[in-house]
């Protein structure tokens, strides 16, 4: 199964890649991010871990097509994946988890950004592709879920290409709090600095901190 979405970024090809190479902006950058860490690193790419829960959008688009896994909402999870960086004129970064979550036997895809003519902007293209035990078909949740996923995605790219600079600091900070406190029994209170990070980093990772159970 391959979905592929387009969109663009009011952002020069050069910035719009930065954001999604630095993992310190994932979670302001990715809804369903709350932390992510890089276990390895080298020119042509790195391998990490993330830390995540479902985003609202793809886990109601899973649930009303049968999804036939047991999951939650708000549950953080993680598991790690590997990035390979190519390309110089039109950059791409091409991602796949290294063990996907039954009933998927693959899950990865690739980031592609090219330059729009006559403007300072980014044509970003996000192509996600996936295989399942007995094919793709037979879990009809899966295509919704990434949809949803990967329009959230775009969506906060194109918020994040208009933050300040020093942001992805401010928000690394922040998410290496929320996993703490995400492990903690019962969840406790943010106790970063708030006022450095814009509203929607805020609201969006003090959420996850309060309801993300201990699993």
């Amino acid at each position: 199964m391959k979905v592929k979405h387009t969109t663009v970024v009011r952002a020069p090809v050069a910035q719009v890649r930065e954001l999604v190479a630095d993992v310190r902006w994932w979670p302001l950058l990715f809804e369903n991010i709350v932390h992510a860490e890089v276990l390895e690193r080298s020119a042509q790419g790195d391998r990490l871990r993330l830390w995540a829960v479902d985003v609202d959008a793809a886990f109601a688009a899973a649930a009303s097509a049968g999804r036939d896994t047991a999951a939650a909402p708000g549950v953080v999870r993680d598991w790690t994946a590997r990035r390979t960086f190519g390309g110089t004129e039109a950059p791409t970064i091409a991602f796949r988890q290294e063990a996907p979550q039954p009933p998927l036997l693959a899950m990865g895809g690739t980031w592609e950004f090219r330059a729009v003519p006559g403007a300072d902007a980014c044509e970003v293209t996000l192509t996600h592709e996936a295989d399942a035990d007995g094919g793709t078909e037979e879990h009809p949740w899966i295509g919704p879920m990434v949809d949803a996923a990967t329009e959230s995605q775009l969506a906060g790219l194109r918020t994040a290409a208009g933050l300040p600079q020093g942001t992805a600091d401010a928000v690394a900070d922040l998410s290496a709090s929320a996993v703490l406190h995400a492990q903690a029994a019962p969840p406790v209170d943010v106790v970063a600095d708030l006022h450095a990070l814009p509203p929607l980093a805020v609201g969006q990772l003090a959420e996850l901190i309060c309801k993300a159970p201990v699993v």
